[in-house]
Formats: structure tokens, sequence, C-alpha cells
């Protein structure tokens, strides 16, 4: 038991500690902008020890302008605090914060019965912000004690373009100077990894090593109460030499002694629950095939060789191949998408990327494809997947190369994984940018919609033609509609193009170039007359930002008569 005196010491030191961030260089993430701070949800950042949730959550609510408070359980001072003391905690909170409207809570998992004090907060309408390293503690008690009532963030190690943010190096001047220090910095963050704290600290071994050593014995271990910790250590150690690779149960029971396949299995799970390992499943329509030889990667390339005993070489081939697999589920995650492998008795294929039961790209990874072996090897995996998924987006990630590849009726796109990472990283967030106003807009067109109802009351006739006005108004801006009618089609277009062109700059937000393509859309324009009205790669447009906006509704693929079979890009109408 802890006595408030205490606890105000502990708390007070916290705030010191939190404060001091301002004075820090920080990293503004992607995962920022699904932070809800307006929510009345419970909005919880999981993800690896050391990523950097409390500084994401610290920033989220800093831009929020709310009052907060702020309280970490992950101090060894609370260790022995329980769910019975969380009220104290609150009181002290108070006292020395004032009044406040949101609480961070960091690594609340620590605290048995957390969720029935997080309940009773939401139900007093306070915004509560939480981070958490164990998936099952955080998920399995939120979809019991908060279901509905919770949103859960994941977050990784940097990604590509937030370490060239935390280096200063560009991520978007094109010119030689810029692209060979690009390539350096993914030269060195492919052998130094994502962790923030590796950034500042020289002995990135000695910090990998007490990384993965805490959450093996802190997150697992204790929570867990396993029995046979030294061969759990063993295995868990292993399987962060040996990755990325398949799942084999029975083989890893073999190799560490352990009699049950059960207990394997669980022991895999736990260090996916840690985020120590991120799997992916097997590609199969069958789902008996897709729960069988799951494929692990480390979480992050620094844990691949960065301990004692790794005993490891360069691996550049399963590096490059582990930033891939994090870049992409990292998206896809966001954006809806699953990503599996595929590997039968003909082949392999590194990367499938699936909309619900639809495959919409293939990927295949290579270091270096300069050997024709190599170079043959990898489009026959991509072939492989075309032939037993139909899907024509192929695309082979290398280190260096650039190209594009006829083979076999099929267009093969190569690209460095440099570049592929920053265009990536640009089209999820837009995903999450548009997601979050998508989320907004039925809540708002619900709003208008019950205000109507109440005018109908009184008026019954005046209401009906507000609410018809309204339930329109508000259509049009949930499907971002800016179609405008026009006799005068030609010249209607030159009149938006020039309002368009008034918008264009050297160097666009990826925000302002969909602004820009919505706006131009209200009448038909085919994608290259896009690329020239903004200045911009036909590729960049037709591969990165038209299809998004078409998935979400904003604009239309049309084959008007005057196309000469070329394909127009048009607005999507009110009733669509």
């Amino acid at each position: 038991m802890i006595d408030k005196r205490t606890l105000e010491t502990i708390l007070s030191d916290q705030q010191e500690e939190l404060a001091s961030r301002a004075q820090e260089t920080l990293c503004h993430r992607h995962e920022e902008s699904q932070i809800d701070m307006n929510s009345s949800q419970a909005q919880v950042v999981i993800g690896v020890r050391r990523s950097g949730k409390s500084t994401l959550c610290y920033q989220a609510i800093q831009s929020s302008g709310c009052t907060y408070a702020y309280v970490d359980f992950d101090d060894e001072r609370l260790v022995d605090i329980d769910a019975s003391q969380l009220n104290d905690v609150l009181e002290v909170l108070y006292k020395i914060y004032g009044d406040i409207t949101c609480l961070f809570l960091d690594e609340v998992q620590n605290v048995e019965g957390w969720h029935l004090f997080v309940n009773r907060l939401l139900r007093r309408k306070m915004h509560v912000v939480i981070t958490g390293s164990n998936a099952k503690l955080l998920s399995g008690e939120l979809a019991t004690h908060l279901s509905g009532r919770s949103k859960e963030i994941s977050l990784y190690p940097f990604s590509f373009s937030e370490y060239c943010t935390m280096k200063n190096v560009d991520v978007k001047s094109r010119t030689t100077k810029a692209e060979a220090f690009r390539q350096k910095a993914f030269d060195d963050y492919m052998r130094q990894g994502g962790f923030p704290e590796l950034l500042t600290i020289e002995d990135n071994k000695s910090y990998v090593g007490e990384l993965v050593d805490n959450i093996l014995k802190r997150d697992i271990e204790q929570r867990y109460n396993i029995a046979y910790k030294a061969a759990f250590e063993q295995l868990a150690q292993h399987l962060l030499n040996v990755v990325p690779c398949p799942i084999v149960i029975k083989d890893l029971a073999k190799t560490f002694g352990i009699k049950s396949d059960n207990t394997v299995k669980n022991y895999v799970k736990y260090l996916e629950e840690a985020y120590l390992l991120i799997g992916i499943q097997k590609y199969s329509p069958k789902s008996r095939l897709r729960v069988v030889q799951e494929k692990v990667y480390a979480v992050d390339v620094a844990m691949m060789d960065k301990r004692d005993n790794a005993f490891a070489g360069d691996n550049l081939g399963f590096r490059l191949e582990t930033v891939v697999a994090i870049h992409l589920i990292r998206s896809c995650k966001t954006r809806g998408l699953d990503v599996y492998y595929l590997n039968d008795r003909s082949g392999e294929c590194d990367f499938i990327v699936c909309k619900g039961n639809r495959v919409i790209q293939a990927i295949q990874v290579s270091y270096d494809i300069s050997s024709e072996k190599t170079r043959k090897r990898e489009i026959k995996g991509l072939l492989l997947a075309a032939r037993q998924t139909g899907c024509t987006d192929l695309l082979l990630l290398t280190n260096r190369t650039n190209d594009e590849i006829q083979e076999s009726g099929h267009r093969i796109k190569v690209q460095t994984v440099c570049e592929w990472c920053q265009d990536l990283e640009d089209a999820t967030y837009i995903a999450n940018y548009a997601h979050n106003i998508a989320s907004a807009a039925p809540n708002d067109a619900s709003n208008i919609a019950t205000t109507n109802h109440n005018i109908a009351t009184a008026a019954p006739d005046d209401a009906t033609n507000i609410a018809t006005d309204t339930l329109s108004d508000a259509t049009n801006i949930a499907t971002g509609n800016f179609n405008i009618a026009s006799d005068h089609l030609s010249e209607n277009k030159r009149t938006v193009d020039d309002q368009v062109r008034a918008k264009v700059k050297p160097r666009m937000s990826k925000e302002l170039i969909r602004e820009c393509i919505a706006e131009a859309c209200v009448v038909e324009h085919s994608v290259d007359e896009l690329s020239a009205l903004l200045n911009k790669t036909p590729n960049y447009l037709r591969n990165f930002i038209i299809p998004d906006m078409i998935a979400e509704g904003i604009l239309l693929r049309t084959k008007p008569e005057h196309s000469r079979g070329q394909t127009y890009i048009t607005a999507t109408c009110p009733d669509k």
C-alpha cells in the first residue's frame, strides 16, 4: 500500500519528466493522426517497448490543447500498486494538475483490474489515452470490459521516413545529392534499425540486449508464469537469430526438448503478443491452410543481430525483407488490407497483399538482382503468384535498381525499397487522413438530422424542406462531391483548370494534391491532363493517389466518347 504523500512525490517526478520533453526534438509520426482526442472512446496505443508510444501520445495530447494529467505505471516505485489505489492516484493527480479533461495512463496493463477504473472514467466523460506493451492483456480486457468504448492504434519503431526526419535527411528533393544522402540513410537504417533511442546511444548492442531481456522477463515470464524459463529464452533467442522464417512447431519442440507442442505454440504466441515478433500467415483460399506454418519477422532489424551470441553476419537480404515486412504490415493494417506469404512446391513469393478475398498486389524482395540466376528466381516467384492468384500488379523490390520488366505477358515493376517506403508512407498518411474525415462526416450528418427532426415537430412543412436540403448538403460533404453541372464543358473545364493551377506549388503536400485532383475532376480529366496540370508524373498519380481516391468513392473512372479509348477521371455523383 502506497501512501498519498509518496504518490504525490512519484507523480510530481513524472510530471517533471514529461515536461522536459517539450525541450526535445520530437518526430511527428503518421499514427498521431489516428488518435482522436474528441472521441468518447479510450485511445489505446499498443506496441513493443521503447518504440515511442509515450511520446506519440504526449504529442497528440499537446496538439489537442486539452488539460491533462499523466501517470507512468512502468515506474518501479509503483510496482505494487493495485486497482484499489487508482482512485488515490486520481485524487493526487487532481491536486498536482488541477482540473483536467484527459488522463494519460502509460503502461497501464501493469495494474490488475485497470479496466474497471478506466470504464468509470469514461462514464464520467473523461478522455482517456492508454499505452501498453502487451497486446493480449490490453486487447483481451478491452474486448471484455470496454467493448465498443476503445480504439486501438498499433505503433512500431521509426519508419524510414521518420528516421530521415530525425537525421535531418531530405525525403522530397530529387537532386542527385539528395538521393545519394537518402540512400546512405537507408543503408544505415537497414543496419541500425528504428528504435528512437538508438539514434543517440552508441552502445547499440547493450541497449538491444537489455531491451530483449526486459521483454522476455517482465512482459512474458512474470505475467504468464513461464515454468521452463531457460527453454523459453533459448527458443526466443533462436527465433530472433533465424528470422524471417516459417514456424514449424514440432521442429522447435524437438530442438529445445519441450514435450508439448501446445507449449511451443504458446511460447511463440507470447512473443508475438509482446511485439517481439510479427507474424504473417501463409496464403491460401482455404482457412485450414492459412493457420499453419506462420512466417515470423523481428519487429525491428536491430533485434536480428545486436544481441549477445547472435552470431549474425550482414544478412542484407533478410534485413531488407524485414524492413519491407514491417512497413507493409503497418501500412496495410490502417488501410484494411491483409498481408500473406506464398509458398508451395513450385516456388514462393514474399508478400501477397489482399483486400478481402481479392489479391491486389504480389511483392518479391531481393537485395541485388544483378546476378541472372537471382533475377530469374525472383521473377519466377512473381509469375507463380500471378498464376495462382490472378494478380496483375507485380512488384520487385531491390536495394538499388529501378526498372520495368516484361515477362510472359506480365509487367513487373522494379523499385528500390528506399523509394517504395516513401511512396507507401505517403499513401498511408493520406488513407488515415481520409478515414478521419469520413468518420467525422456521418456524425456531422447525424447531428444535423437530429436537429431537423426537432424542428419538424413544430413546423412539419418547413422542416421537411430544411431536412431535405441539409441531408443533401451532408451527403455531398461525406462523399467529397464537387461535381458542377454545366452545358459548356470546355469553357467550364478551362475555368476549373485555371482555379486549380492557381493552387499548384513547386512542392505540394499529398493533401493539397488530392484537393486539386478532386476540384479538377468536377469535369472529366485524363490522368495525363491531371499530370500536366499538377506538374506530377502520370505514374505517381496513377499508382499512389488516384486509386485511393477511387477506393474512397471520391473519383470514378469513365470512358467518354471523345476519349479515344483513354480512361478519364471524374468526381462521383451525389446520388451514388
